[in-house]
């Protein structure tokens, strides 16, 4: 019997896997699980964090682009005429377009969005002093924890109503933090870790003829 119903994926996964298209690698997790009917979500603060990712490699890209026709301006000087750089669509409608497409990868494969933890600001920063969240001294990770902090509580909101035993696919060890244990635990869920999506596809394909 497979020993989840449900799978959430994290940032980290959904980029290896090609988002947002899709690689071969996370297509056949999805095949698997939507064969077997596992229902599958990505939180929203996930699909924040993968969207505002794309728009800033969007600029990387740009930047890289102005500063090579910069640099062989500056080698052709007096040589050869002065290009251009090319003309780019606005960022809005290449986030436009990077929602449509999400949109329908999300309905080709039966994904849903499950919500922002109901937690309060407020209430998340009284356990980060308590201790009672990761932390990490490094001042480049701070953000990034309150933001994998705030990814799994939203999971472990979802999961309370439906008490449905989760996977968790991503390869942050923040998640095997004692401190996240402990909320799940507190929260009465269930929720797996799975650091590699190999490990809960061989699961997944040792339940299908496929």
């Amino acid at each position: 019997m497979l020993p989840f119903k449900q799978i959430y994926f994290d940032t980290d996964m959904l980029r290896a896997g090609g988002w947002p298209r899709g690689k071969v690698d996370l297509e056949v997790v999805l095949t698997y699980a939507k064969e077997l009917n596992v229902k599958m979500f990505i939180p929203e603060p996930v699909e924040r964090e993968l969207e505002e990712g794309w728009i800033r490699r969007i600029k990387e890209h740009r930047n890289t682009i102005v500063l090579c026709v910069q640099g062989l301006n500056g080698e052709c000087k007096d040589i050869a005429p002065i290009q251009k750089p090319p003309t780019f669509d606005d960022l809005e409608t290449l986030r436009s377009g990077y929602r449509a497409q999400i949109s329908s990868f999300k309905q080709k494969w039966g994904i849903e969005t499950s919500p922002f933890t109901a937690m309060s600001l407020k209430d998340i920063h009284a356990m980060s002093v308590a201790r009672k969240l990761p932390s990490e001294e490094k001042k480049d990770r701070k953000s990034k924890h309150f933001q994998d902090v705030v990814i799994y509580l939203s999971i472990v909101d979802h999961l309370r109503d439906s008490k449905a035993i989760a996977a968790f696919v991503s390869g942050d060890g923040v998640f095997e933090d004692e401190r996240i244990i402990a909320i799940t635990d507190t929260a009465g869920v269930s929720i797996l870790l799975y650091k590699r999506s190999e490990e809960h596809t061989s699961e997944l394909q040792s339940l299908t003829n496929l």
